[in-house]
């Protein structure tokens, strides 16, 4: 074949991938909505899974803190009581399940084309996974659906996909330079969209997570705390060096968003129970935790440390673990692979392996296995000790099958993020920074330690994986 005649191929090759890429992200997003799905037909109670439906079929005639408290949930729940089935509880199952399922379908279409299909995915699968809550306890599911959209659109907002690109060069970090400035105009936008008198693209963005963030109160009170999202456009505008008119802006854009979000259904609220409903249900809420001491805002805190230092043995164990093997690695690299490369080339340096390639690897196929082997030992070793002290175990019927697994993952991802929050760039910060707020904030407002956040890991697992 000549050159010409592969050059000529090229584009229908290019163009034959894209057309399978997109089947396969298709496939991938209907597995994705039917995964959920999985277990319609049972639940761990029906007890458990029946706490909400009663809110759901008599919303038209009952009233008091907890219908106000949980109102959107409990509207919703209402609303898909009045579809075909809706009133079953296998009905209601489906429905809510397509909920978690589009909660991980919104994420795997923002996240697929920054990360990879296959990695947000995988992550995906795992956060539905992990889902243990009944699909119908919709207080938390449409929670975690609004809290993922509104933190999405933020990123999207502040962290453009081409940031992470444009910084790899000087002339580059010159380019976004010049565009913040332009940015920062009266006229012009990073989108090309500012007129004199409209909003960029991004503020839209911004005012419309606002809004959901907003909402997102009324679905349940503690949700208030994701106001502190905020932190994510002031870490942006700060590292991308924005004047402080444009940060400004873009945070009068999010608080007008939440609160129009919050003022819509407030009214919504008072015109149906009476000015005073609200108030009320706020009231009653905070004297339970003069009974309910768990429920105290200090003891939140204290219950999901408490898991970190009820999982501090395990986290030691594999923390030394990976700590051998790569000290292993280290030594297999210096006295096996480098030596046999400097026999192999008189007055080659050590120091310049990684130059060599994969030549040495290839005459190293013993020491490589052997190295191979012992890793998979040590973490056979380890893995069957946490299962002697109880870490996880197959009963798949009981929490504790899974929980302390999720556990060593938030917690890895927590050093993961502490670390890029130090030593990454720009767009590694910001994306750190709405991890470690999506892992904490979520605790808030239970008394189930990190039971809340294991159950909302649909952003934080691709991240990890």
């Amino acid at each position: 074949m000549r050159v010409t005649d592969n050059i000529s191929a090229k584009p229908h090759i290019d163009g034959k991938y894209a057309q399978h890429r997109s089947v396969i992200k298709g496939i991938c997003v209907v597995l994705l909505l039917l995964y959920p799905m999985i277990n319609v037909m049972n639940g761990l109670s029906s007890g458990d899974t029946t706490y909400s439906p009663g809110n759901f079929l008599f919303h038209e005639s009952m009233n008091g803190t907890w219908i106000v408290a949980t109102y959107l949930a409990n509207a919703l729940g209402h609303l898909i009581t009045c579809l075909p089935g809706g009133s079953t509880l296998l009905g209601m199952n489906i429905y809510t399940s397509l909920l978690v399922g589009a909660t991980a379908v919104t994420v795997f279409c923002v996240m697929s084309p920054k990360f990879g299909v296959a990695a947000v995915f995988m992550g995906e699968v795992i956060a539905i996974g992990l889902c243990w809550c009944p699909t119908t306890i919709l207080y938390n599911y449409l929670t975690y659906f609004l809290m993922t959209a509104g933190v999405l659109l933020v990123y999207s907002a502040v962290a453009p996909e081409d940031i992470k690109d444009l910084e790899k060069s000087s002339a580059a970090k010159k380019a976004i330079s010049e565009s913040a400035k332009r940015q920062a105009e009266p006229e012009g936008d990073d989108t090309g969209t500012r007129s004199g008198r409209g909003i960029t693209k991004n503020e839209l963005m911004l005012a419309i997570a606002g809004f959901i963030l907003g909402s997102n109160v009324i679905t349940r009170l503690p949700n208030v705390t994701e106001a502190v999202f905020i932190l994510v456009v002031w870490l942006a505008g700060f590292l991308k060096k924005d004047k402080f008119r444009r940060i400004a802006i873009q945070t009068l854009c999010c608080i007008a968003g939440y609160a129009i979000g919050f003022g819509i259904w407030f009214a919504v609220i008072c015109i149906r129970f009476g000015t005073g409903a609200y108030g009320d249900m706020i009231h009653a809420l905070f004297a339970m935790t003069d009974t309910a001491q768990d429920y105290k805002p200090l003891a939140m805190v204290e219950a999901f440390l408490s898991d970190y230092i009820y999982a501090a043995k395990w986290i030691g164990l594999w923390c030394a673990a990976f700590a051998v093997c790569y000290v292993a690695g280290y030594l297999v690299r210096k006295f096996f692979v480098s030596k046999q490369a400097e026999n192999k080339q008189p007055g080659v340096k050590a120091d310049s392996l990684s130059e060599q390639g994969r030549e040495p690897a290839r005459d190293n196929r013993f020491v490589i296995w052997v190295y191979t082997g012992f890793c998979f030992a040590v973490f056979a070793l380890v893995i069957r000790i946490c299962y002697g002290q109880g870490m996880f175990s197959f009963r798949y019927y009981e929490y504790g099958s899974m929980y302390f697994w999720a556990v060593l993952v938030l917690f890895a991802t927590t050093v993961i993020c502490a670390c890029e929050m130090i030593w990454g760039d720009t767009h590694r910060r910001i994306l750190a920074l709405m991890i470690l707020l999506i892992i904490y904030v979520t605790c808030l407002g239970s008394n189930n330690g990190l039971y809340p956040s294991v159950n909302n890991m649909f952003i934080v697992a691709p991240y990890f994986v």
